[in-house]
């Protein structure tokens, strides 16, 4: 994702006037999604995540944290404010999920989710956040067979 938006990023610079827009990095950043709608998407994926560990669906376990990853790494370009802080959930937090499913063991898997959370709720309070309090819904969700493997 990084070399895509450096790349957009030169050939828009470079490009002749008059043929396209010359954009600055600030713009461009002006246009990508905000935290706040990349935390919805991570949201969405951590939901994913503990319901597909819970049925033993390693694989698609495993998917949605490679993909809670990636969208981060969207969070840590343009919104570079906030790139230390995500690195840290990362690695103290995401990269215990990933050893417990790399070990197939749910009971590890939500201890490390559990404590996950946890952290989560107390980033947000420290980047003032704190009105937003994530809450693993009482169900999985709908649009996919958690079951399939």
């Amino acid at each position: 994702m990084k070399r895509l938006l450096f790349f957009i990023f030169v050939v828009l610079s470079f490009a002749k006037e008059g043929e396209r827009p010359v954009l600055s990095l600030k713009e461009l950043s002006s246009i990508q999604p905000g935290l706040g709608t990349i935390m919805t998407e991570y949201g969405k994926r951590f939901w994913i995540l503990y319901y597909a560990a819970k049925e033993g669906n390693w694989e698609l376990a495993e998917y949605e944290l490679k993909e809670q990853r990636e969208i981060q790494e969207v969070g840590e370009v343009t919104r570079p404010f906030y790139a230390s802080k995500l690195k840290e959930f990362e690695n103290r937090y995401l990269k215990p999920i990933e050893k417990s499913l790399e070990k197939r063991s749910f009971e590890d898997f939500k201890k490390a989710y559990d404590v996950a959370v946890k952290g989560c709720n107390r980033c947000h309070i420290e980047t003032g956040h704190g009105f937003i309090r994530y809450r693993l819904p009482d169900t999985p969700p709908l649009m996919l067979d958690l079951k399939a493997k």
